[in-house]
């Protein structure tokens, strides 16, 4: 074996997952390499927020987002994933169930080693203020960035009409940015967020490399010359080294872990310690003032500090019946509803009040 660097690289590159994209529209593959499979999530099934966690210490903030997810997800069964940009954290959810069935239903997907949204390979961080309408799979997303954090996101089926950019761009919080040229973003290989992988993620990718690297020492120890043992050796060494500091980390993580969960408790606390009228409550008043079980959130956003906007997907609609029942519960005020684009979509805008918040 006369370049045993290369036969490493190309044994570790067999156990990088390949990678598939999970939309609307089915799914196809956007990378080959190895048996493993990693999915992403198009970004038309995906609902995104940004949390402000400003007055969360740092040492909490993972497990106060993912109790926040908790009470958010408008999905019976969520998936997640959140990426950190100094104090926000950007979230996007989506229906686990209904992608791990598309997935089987398509006949080449059998079970990911990770889950990730498709917008973390679409494009690259901008530290703003500004807003962008970029091109992706299936559509186009709409994005506004502060500070290097997407703190909105938005899509649409087609490029949006001014009157939608504009409620977009205020509903961010901007000035009005006009609706520029929509540019391409490529599929990128690497995210541009950290990659927050769950530890059963990271136990999973990391598996697999350390495998084929032993796998790799035993056949070089065989194969090549007595010349080669003692740098074969030295570089074992090495590689057992760095599988060890491996193991290490995955231990950190573990603890680190455990430790967010003992914290669940007072992170309870904490959102209980929040204004009246926050995220968490709205939500909550959104669930019981909707006259029917049948609805899915499809999008949901402040226009200001008391105007939301909520984008609902029903099964025939009453229009007059969900602004009443809005109306009575005390939370909301000044409630209008009109149709969206498909028929089975409404648009709800109200004022938001502190009566009736728990």
């Amino acid at each position: 074996m006369r370049n045993p660097s290369a036969w490493l690289a190309r044994q570790r590159h067999r156990f990088l997952p390949s990678r598939w994209l999970i939309g609307s529209e089915g799914v196809g593959q956007v990378l080959s390499r190895g048996r493993q499979e990693e999915w992403l999530v198009g970004r038309e099934l995906c609902v995104f927020t940004c949390l402000d966690l400003s007055v969360v210490p740092l040492a909490k903030r993972k497990s106060f987002v993912r109790t926040t997810v908790r009470r958010l997800t408008p999905f019976q069964d969520c998936g997640s994933h959140f990426e950190f940009a100094g104090t926000k954290a950007m979230v996007w959810m989506w229906d686990r169930a209904f992608v791990a069935e598309t997935a089987r239903s398509s006949g080449q997907l059998k079970k990911a080693s990770r889950v990730v949204p498709e917008s973390l390979f679409r494009g690259t961080p901008v530290e703003g203020p500004a807003v962008e309408l970029i091109a992706v799979s299936s559509g186009y997303e709409g994005r506004a960035w502060r500070a290097g954090a997407l703190v909105a996101s938005e899509w649409w089926r087609d490029a949006p009409e001014d009157r939608e950019w504009g409620e977009f761009v205020r509903g961010a919080g901007f000035d009005m940015f006009p609706l520029v040229s929509t540019h391409p973003a490529t599929l990128s290989e690497t995210p541009w967020g950290g990659g927050g992988a769950s530890l059963q993620e990271l136990g999973s990718r990391l598996r697999a490399p350390g495998v084929s690297i032993a796998t790799g020492l035993v056949a070089l120890t065989i194969a090549l010359p007595l010349g080669s043992v003692i740098r074969l050796k030295a570089q074992e060494t090495a590689i057992d080294r760095a599988m060890t500091s491996v193991d290490e980390g995955l231990q950190a993580i573990m603890q680190a872990r455990e430790s967010a969960e003992r914290d669940a408790d007072q992170v309870n606390r904490l959102l209980a310690l929040r204004p009246p009228a926050s995220v968490t409550n709205t939500w909550a008043a959104m669930v019981d003032a909707t006259p029917t079980d049948s609805w899915q959130l499809l999008e949901w956003r402040l226009l200001d500090t008391q105007t939301m906007e909520a984008v609902m997907r029903l099964e025939r609609p009453d229009l007059e019946r969900i602004v009443a029942s809005w109306e009575a519960s005390g939370t909301f005020v000044d409630v209008t509803a009109e149709m969206g684009r498909a028929p089975d979509e409404v648009t709800l805008r109200a004022t938001l009040t502190s009566r009736g918040q728990p």
